[in-house]
């Protein structure tokens, strides 16, 4: 009778000591504590296994300056400076899903380097543009 009291103390203390996060898998970073992930860098989820671009509504707009001529181009995004790119430089921002203007002017000046670009950025998804004036 000891001996079944024993094993039976022994097999509680056992189950009691089971880590909670054994079973759970945290993905993209995520840290699991107690049997729950807690997510980062925006992820979100069960298992942290939602992308910030679906959690935030947005996509990815690329704008490179593929120019064959030696002038900076500066890149307005929906009527904001976002960057100055030397030829062959790309620049990548995270934009809201929907329609976006994009216009490239010659450094420093007000003079179109290429036509207005109106992407439709998709959720999650990677446009580019690519002015080659």
């Amino acid at each position: 009778m000891k001996n079944l009291y024993l094993l039976l103390v022994f097999g509680l203390l056992l189950s009691s000591c089971v880590d909670p996060c054994e079973s759970t898998t945290c993905l993209n970073g995520g840290i699991c504590e107690n049997g729950d992930c807690f997510c980062i860098d925006g992820f979100a989820g069960d298992n942290c296994e939602i992308p910030p671009c679906q959690v935030n509504q947005t996509g990815i707009l690329c704008v490179k300056n593929s120019s064959a001529t030696d002038q900076d181009h500066d890149v307005l995004i929906d009527g904001v400076k976002v960057a100055t790119l030397s030829p062959g430089e790309e620049h990548c921002k995270t934009v809201l899903v929907g329609e976006h203007s994009v216009r490239s002017y010659f450094a420093g000046t007000m003079n179109p380097a290429c036509g207005e670009a109106n992407p439709t950025i998709i959720q999650c998804g990677v446009e580019g543009i690519e002015c080659g004036a």
